[in-house]
């Protein structure tokens, strides 16, 4: 886990202070951004280039980052693009997550951008259910090069040539693969692995 910069204006505009005269120390915030809510977050490495920025604050039930200001709700992550662009965010844009982190707030890894530009990003990560792009001649991610996947297309074949020889209980194999027994149900069951022929 890296920490914030410690010269990074603490208001969350992205901006780098200068030394203070005396001190020689990093000031806390640019000139003129002392009355800005400065942003509550912690450096977090989470797999993109550059650490995020994880709001602390108040989280919402969508996992974006919410703070109360003059007794209006505001999205964390449209804040922090606002205060770094100087500018509100457009009527119907939306401010995406270059890290698909929810509660990142970290300015460089937000983009403005429209409903479909998000469903495009997202589809183009392989966050969406089918995966790829439409119309995309890349194939879906399925079986063993899916994220989530705990079996292999060998461990399948195994799983079914030993219930259906040995009399193997559905319990046994759950346990000596690590997945549930549904999952194991499933692969028996070819609604799951389909695409696996014995």
């Amino acid at each position: 886990m890296n920490d914030i910069p410690d010269e990074a204006c603490r208001c969350g505009c992205g901006g780098m202070t200068t030394p203070h005269v005396r001190t020689g120390k990093p000031q806390r915030f640019i000139n003129g951004h002392q009355n800005r809510k400065p942003l509550a977050y912690r450096a977090e490495e989470r797999g993109y280039p550059s650490p995020c920025w994880i709001w602390v604050g108040s989280i919402a039930a969508t996992g974006y980052g919410t703070f109360t200001r003059d007794r209006v709700k505001h999205a964390a992550h449209r804040w922090a693009w606002s205060q770094h662009h100087g500018k509100p965010v457009p009527a119907g844009m939306l401010i995406c997550h270059h890290c698909d982190i929810r509660s990142c707030v970290r300015w460089d890894h937000l983009f403005l951008g429209t409903s479909a530009d998000n469903v495009h990003d997202a589809q183009r990560k392989y966050r969406t259910r089918g995966g790829g792009v439409l119309g995309s001649s890349r194939p879906t991610q399925q079986g063993e090069l899916h994220v989530l996947a705990k079996l292999t297309a060998g461990s399948v074949r195994d799983i079914r040539r030993r219930y259906a020889t040995e009399s193997t209980s559905e319990r046994k194999l759950a346990s000596e693969y690590h997945v549930t027994r549904g999952a194991i149900r499933r692969v028996l069951n070819r609604t799951s692995w389909r695409h696996i022929k014995d």
